[in-house]
């Protein structure tokens, strides 16, 4: 049967098409029952992106698969506000010799709504907002958003959903046209508008009262749909969805021997901070529970020192993105920088100046993970960030967890673009990341 996409044309046809597919490291290797996989995996992962926008909808995608591959109770853990998820698969060694942990973040830079939003003008109501994370302030004007949330309200949810735009300024009368892009774009310009004339049209279409945004949690988001070109995929919200994704489909493949612990975190882009954070309780409260599974121990027999053997036995992949080299980036990076189709890529160290906020990898730990991925011939890259000497840098969750004694290194999917509107992959990549989550958890 022919691939999806493929024409048959003759061998000459064929033997181009092959050729064409396979001039990067992470697809030159692959057979076509691999090459099929890739197709399905790509299919599969562009669904999620536009259906998981937001931490609670990464979450309830995530728990749904989940569930639908036979996940029980005592293997899915997720907080309150439903922003983080745990899914565990229990190994047949003993907890004491470790947990194998994939971690990524659930959240990505976007806006959010103020908790007094309304304001009524030219064109009618318009919502104030407060952009979260890291994002390109000037790629937000002259664009469609959606507006997608939940309000609290005595104790039950209501869904939020809306459609809205944010305007630029004609450059007829545009006299910042020609300044410095920061004095040009502010952040306190990214007021939406919402199509309604009055405050009161808006409330009455969302069946709200106007202090109920107070009691609310609602983002704002392009409404632009995941699109393939050929061996690249663009769409919002790659840092960190293509992580999470990826480690996902790694634990419903996998078999592991050691307890294996895909974790997905919110607010990493504000810096892991606060009780959904990396830095919150909800790892150890979850961790407290797989012990209590796996080992029939009761909670107060569940000692710190013990907990912290199992740790100090772990491996961890802090499973975020990294900025792939691209002709708009190169007087930044160093020429050795992560590439988009060389496969995943591990940081051997990330930070700011020198390495400042960081977290560094083991030379013992970087060899075990090299030796792990090699004999699995699974596709890597080894980098730093950043690649280039104090130009720039970034942190993830890694730190966190290297600090509560798990050996912990950073390795994700090249995004070109990253924190943009619109985020660019190579298809090569996600698969190749897939593979090497695969390998990591049956070492």
């Amino acid at each position: 049967m022919a691939m999806r996409g493929s024409i048959d044309a003759g061998p000459d046809c064929d033997c181009k098409k092959k050729e064409d597919d396979k001039t990067v490291p992470s697809l030159k290797d692959l057979g076509p029952e691999e090459m099929k996989e890739l197709e399905q995996l790509v299919k599969d992962y562009k669904h999620f992106l536009d259906r998981a926008q937001t931490p609670r909808q990464t979450v309830d995608y995530v728990e749904n698969v989940a569930r639908k591959e036979g996940f029980q109770d005592e293997q899915i853990f997720t907080n309150d506000n439903r922003s983080n998820i745990i899914l565990v698969k229990y190994g047949t060694e003993n907890i004491e010799d470790g947990l194998r942990i994939l971690g990524a973040h659930v959240d990505s830079p976007c806006l959010h709504i103020k908790v007094n939003p309304i304001k009524e003008g030219p064109l009618g109501v318009r919502l104030d907002t407060q952009y979260y994370g890291g994002i390109v302030k000037h790629q937000w004007f002259d664009q469609q958003v959606k507006i997608i949330g939940h309000v609290v309200k005595n104790g039950k949810e209501k869904p939020i959903s809306l459609n809205g735009v944010i305007i630029d300024i004609a450059p007829h009368i545009n006299k910042n046209a020609g300044t410095k892009v920061d004095d040009a774009f502010k952040g306190e310009d990214l007021d939406i508008l919402t199509g309604y004339p009055t405050k009161e049209a808006l409330l009455k279409r969302l069946r709200i009262k106007e202090e109920d945004f107070r009691r609310a949690e609602l983002y704002a988001v392009p409404v632009e749909k995941t699109k393939v070109l050929k061996d690249l995929i663009i769409g919002y919200g790659h840092d960190d969805k293509v992580c999470m994704y990826t480690q996902l489909r790694a634990l419903l493949n996998s078999d592991p021997k050691h307890t294996t612990i895909v974790y997905g975190v919110d607010r990493e882009e504000i810096g892991s901070t606060g009780l959904t954070g990396a830095i919150g309780a909800f790892f150890e409260q979850t961790l407290d529970q797989i012990v209590q599974n796996e080992t029939r121990m009761g909670p107060l027999d569940i000692t710190q020192p013990y907990e912290r053997l199992i740790l100090k036995n772990s491996m961890m992949l802090s499973a975020d993105v990294d900025i792939a080299a691209t002709f708009r980036n190169k007087a930044m990076v160093d020429e050795t920088n992560t590439k988009a189709g060389h496969g995943l890529c591990i940081s051997s160290y990330c930070g700011s100046g020198g390495k400042y906020m960081g977290n560094q990898v083991t030379a013992k730990f970087m060899d075990q993970l090299i030796t792990i991925f090699e004999e699995n011939k699974a596709v890597y890259q080894v980098s730093g960030m950043p690649s280039k000497v104090d130009s720039g840098g970034g942190g993830t969750i890694a730190k966190y967890f290297a600090e509560r004694g798990i050996p912990t290194a950073d390795a994700g999917v090249p995004v070109a673009g990253m924190h943009s509107k619109t985020e660019t992959i190579h298809r090569g990549d996600l698969y190749q990341t897939m593979k090497c989550f695969e390998a990591f958890i049956k070492s």
